[in-house]
């Protein structure tokens, strides 16, 4: 009996790079999973005029017949930057060409998704404050609505059915390892794979700078950077780079927990302020089509 091919779609910031990395790539020999770049010509970038379900079509029969079909990317539920665009059509896409399909929607508490977005974005080559993040001219695409998951899984469910759909909590791999994989194994049918399997389970894929590093980081990053489309204006002085790697280390060596603390309170605070009243309808909605207690995990209901 062939096992149905497995689709995860994301979202950003929910442990994907973990799962992809630690769970299909490392098991090659149990999944085929079609490379990123294949995945973003023939189905995520296309526009509708465009679009070829041939191209598509011939990608996901390109794997070993033995293999399982593992089609994981995260544009495929869009991006925080761009709200929803495309989402829906994307969904429609892979629906008509594996009609029969288990469904990975990696969530996560929509403060913590955003904080980690704008850490991400500093990393990049960002460097406007949380608050000019969230409402500057500069990042007019950043789309609030695209944290309100039961849209989008509402929308997944309608196609794959309820059984086929599992909502998986970034914070179910953040607290119990463990009980996220053996959830994954359980619900693609791979029951007994969680006791052989041959991955570090602790492993982190991308780990992150503190806080403090971070908004050191963005003071500099106008002078460590050179232009970039939808960044602002930069002073690129190769100096600056020299001055701020020498930080780097040295704040990696000192004993400023307190401290970052601190930032990341600060910045918590501020994202909670403009959230406040956002999320919690989106949330008691996401309850009903997941067995993790959102409340317990953190989300607003």
């Amino acid at each position: 009996m062939n096992l149905p091919p497995v689709i995860h779609i994301g979202y950003h910031k929910t442990g994907t790079s973990y799962l992809q990395k630690n769970v299909f790539e490392n098991n090659a020999n149990l999944f085929y999973r079609v490379p990123q770049s294949e995945i973003r010509d023939a189905l995520i970038l296309p526009s509708p005029l465009r679009y070829d379900p041939l191209v598509f079509k011939e990608i996901c029969t390109d794997g070993p017949p033995s293999k399982r079909l593992v089609i994981s990317n995260e544009y495929l539920s869009s991006n925080i930057h761009n709200g929803d665009f495309h989402s829906i059509t994307i969904a429609g896409r892979l629906k008509m060409t594996l009609p029969s399909a288990k469904v990975i929607i990696g969530v996560r508490e929509q403060v913590s998704m955003i904080f980690s977005a704008y850490s991400q974005y500093i990393k990049a080559r960002g460097s406007l404050s949380i608050t000019e993040y969230l409402c500057s001219p500069l990042t007019k695409r950043f789309s609030f609505d695209h944290l309100q998951y039961h849209q989008l899984v509402a929308y997944y469910v309608e196609l794959y059915g309820k059984e086929n759909v599992l909502i998986l909590p970034y914070e179910i791999l953040k607290s119990n390892p463990k009980l996220y994989l053996k959830t994954v194994f359980d619900f693609i049918g791979e029951y007994n794979l969680i006791n052989g399997v041959n991955f570090d389970i602790q492993k982190k894929v991308n780990p992150s700078m503190s806080p403090l590093t971070l908004q050191v980081k963005r003071f500099f990053n106008p002078f460590i950077m050179k232009s970039f489309p939808g960044l602002g204006k930069t002073f690129y002085f190769k100096p600056f780079s020299w001055l701020f790697s020498l930080i780097r280390k040295t704040l990696k060596v000192l004993p400023l927990g307190g401290l970052d603390r601190k930032v990341e309170t600060r910045i918590y605070s501020k994202i909670l302020e403009k959230t406040s009243d956002k999320y919690e309808r989106s949330n008691a909605q996401l309850q009903n089509h997941t067995p993790f207690d959102l409340k317990a995990l953190g989300y607003r209901l």
